[in-house]
């Protein structure tokens, strides 16, 4: 529908960090996320897939940002069931109500 294809998210992947230890975290730095589109976006969903390891969970998550809006500090402490280690690869996906993803890979601390 319109509304979907007028979300542009655009993602600053140097703020999006995932620390290692049980349990791991994910820290997304305040202004990382811009909402460049027409319509209000809602974050409804952030996955979190160690590729290095096959491995992915989904955290629920709920932030509206305005057109021109950034997001506030994002950190998720990861479930103890997701292990993970000094430089795996992660991507970290953001999807969105209507359904449109942004991926960002970053390596583990």
């Amino acid at each position: 529908d319109w509304e979907a294809k007028s979300e542009v998210l655009e993602v600053d992947n140097t703020k999006f960090s995932v620390n290692r230890g049980n349990p791991g975290r994910l820290g997304i730095e305040e202004d990382a996320i811009e909402n460049e589109g027409g319509v209000t976006i809602h974050l409804v969903r952030i996955w979190v897939i160690n590729t290095s390891r096959n491995d992915h969970a989904y955290y629920d998550y709920s932030e509206y940002l305005n057109p021109g809006a950034r997001n506030v500090r994002i950190t998720i402490t990861l479930s103890s069931n997701q292990r993970i280690y000094k430089d795996d690869n992660i991507v970290v996906r953001l999807v969105t109500e209507r359904g449109n993803i942004a991926s960002v890979s970053v390596r583990a601390d």
